[in-house]
């Protein structure tokens, strides 16, 4: 069995941990932040959007501030999602404190980066990668379908996002001024990275892609609007055969479904294609709609990502 270990245990490390406790072939050993180990139980096993979570497995428990000092003896994989720490020189004190392999759970132009779905299969047995971001990971896939059977001329990225936990309840001070005023009661325009995530896989669309994140008061889920000017004119039916096609459907799905936000939370793809919001203006000016559970969804291919790599061990 292989034995892994968290870093980090907020939002992706505490889904991370448990989808991992019921998958047979890892054993969760450790788990470190820089929080109180009490809270760590409490919070792993209550979670007010995916419910109560029972484990009956034992596993050790750290507050530790100082990535020099964690012992990870022991452990086959880290997973790294405190979101501090992005840069290898940073990683490699997991190896030098006894982990084998280290993915960090966001992205990092320092290492190499993988999305399930898309480029997985080039991994080479690196010690230290990357698994992106959410929100690439939901829109590389569908992307790189579009550009290669159709092109691309330039696409914008929305990227409507439910509040995450660096955002305020309430108006108060931030270092960010418009996260400074309360996720619960605004929709807040934020920047977004995932068009330079994405030219890393489709580095040929660099200066080509251009992206914007709004933050809204929900809870959960992430709907991204991709527009798109495709670089030959199609028909309808046509774009919907090719994505029909060509989509993983192990990673991506189209949906016939009317889709709201609380209808992907759980819901373990990377990408949902909402088929009854595919729009064509003037055959070649293409608008879809992706859905995507940004913490389950991702923390799934987080840990399929380390389903490849304990091939390597």
């Amino acid at each position: 069995m292989i034995k892994v270990a968290i870093n980090g245990f907020g939002r992706i490390g505490r889904i991370l941990a448990r989808i991992i406790l019921q998958n047979k072939h890892f054993e969760l050993i450790a788990i470190n932040d820089i929080y109180d180990i009490y809270m760590m139980d409490y919070l792993l096993k209550h979670d007010s959007i995916y419910g109560n979570f029972k484990t009956k497995n034992t596993i050790k428990m750290t507050s530790c501030a100082d990535i020099t000092k964690l012992d990870w003896s022991g452990v086959d994989i880290l997973f790294e999602c405190s979101g501090i720490y992005t840069k290898e020189d940073e990683l490699k004190y997991h190896l030098k404190n006894g982990a084998k392999k280290v993915i960090l759970s966001t992205y990092s132009n320092e290492l190499p980066m993988f999305i399930m779905g898309f480029n997985e299969e080039k991994y080479n047995n690196e010690n230290i990668i990357s698994s992106c971001s959410c929100t690439a990971n939901c829109v590389v896939p569908v992307l790189s379908i579009i550009d290669k059977h159709i092109g691309i001329q330039k696409c914008n990225i929305t990227t409507i996002h439910s509040y995450t936990s660096e955002q305020n309840l309430l108006d108060n001070k931030n270092t960010d001024i418009r996260r400074s005023r309360s996720a619960t009661q605004n929709i807040i325009p934020l920047s977004s990275n995932v068009a330079n995530a994405s030219t890393y896989f489709l580095p040929h669309l660099k200066g080509k892609l251009s992206a914007n994140s709004i933050r809204i008061p929900v809870g959960n889920g992430v709907l991204i609007d991709l527009h798109i000017k495709i670089s030959q004119k199609s028909k309808l039916s046509h774009i919907k055969k090719i994505l029909n096609k060509n989509i993983n459907k192990n990673i991506v799905k189209i949906s016939k479904n009317f889709i709201v936000s609380t209808d992907v939370k759980g819901i373990k793809y990377s990408s949902i294609i909402d088929e009854n919001s595919i729009h064509l203006v003037q055959d070649d000016f293409l608008q879809l709609l992706l859905w995507q559970d940004n913490e389950y969804g991702y923390a799934q291919k987080v840990e399929q990502m380390a389903e490849l790599m304990k091939e390597y061990l």
